[in-house]
């Protein structure tokens, strides 16, 4: 009798593992204990633990469409919070320019420098959040010592930027982050004129 509930209990543990209602029913959450001490309790990516065809997406990636959870697996994966894309743009570039906050304040509480600019045009995070008129991801940035007084590749700050949309309060926080009133772009004008 003893080895016939054995061999039941066998077979009733292989059926449990199998069976595709069973695995529905106890989701498989595999916690990494890095995430604990970040405070962070999400799965990591790449299949231990990330439901099955959930795709893996660079912290770029994850900077450019919003996605906070991506951004994370990213980053436990230990890609960098300074990352760039192929044409040499920040991941906190790209997530300043796209409006997406959350993603900005997981990327600078890792420690992303908001200075990092753009090959090109040499715009900074603080100086897209100004383009947009963002307050909030100005104060933000601010927070982490992003630079008022950085300029672009064409001599614009952030609060030239700014006074140009006619966005009032992200030129109140510039103007109490001491951003200098009497910068110049290379065309010689100041952010008034702007």
């Amino acid at each position: 009798m003893l080895r016939i509930s054995h061999i039941h209990c066998g077979i009733l543990s292989a059926l449990l593992v199998l069976s595709p209602a069973v695995q529905a029913q106890a989701p498989s959450r595999v916690i990494d204990e890095g995430t604990a001490r970040r405070g962070y309790g999400d799965p990591l990516p790449g299949g231990r633990g990330q439901s099955p065809g959930s795709p893996v997406i660079s912290i770029v990636d994850a900077a450019r469409s919003g996605d906070v959870s991506g951004a994370r697996g990213a980053f436990l994966l230990g890609e960098s919070v300074n990352a760039r894309d192929g044409r040499g743009n920040p991941a906190l570039l790209l997530a300043a320019g796209a409006g997406n906050v959350a993603v900005m304040r997981f990327l600078l509480e890792k420690g992303a420098n908001p200075n990092l600019f753009d090959r090109k045009k040499r715009t900074t995070p603080l100086i897209a959040a100004a383009e947009l008129g963002e307050s909030n991801m100005i104060r933000l940035l601010l927070e982490y010592n992003a630079d008022p007084n950085r300029t672009d590749a064409t001599g614009e700050t952030a609060l030239m930027k700014a006074a140009r949309i006619g966005a009032a309060d992200a030129v109140r926080v510039l103007i109490a982050a001491k951003a200098d009133l009497n910068a110049t772009d290379y065309s010689g004008h100041t952010a008034l004129w702007h």
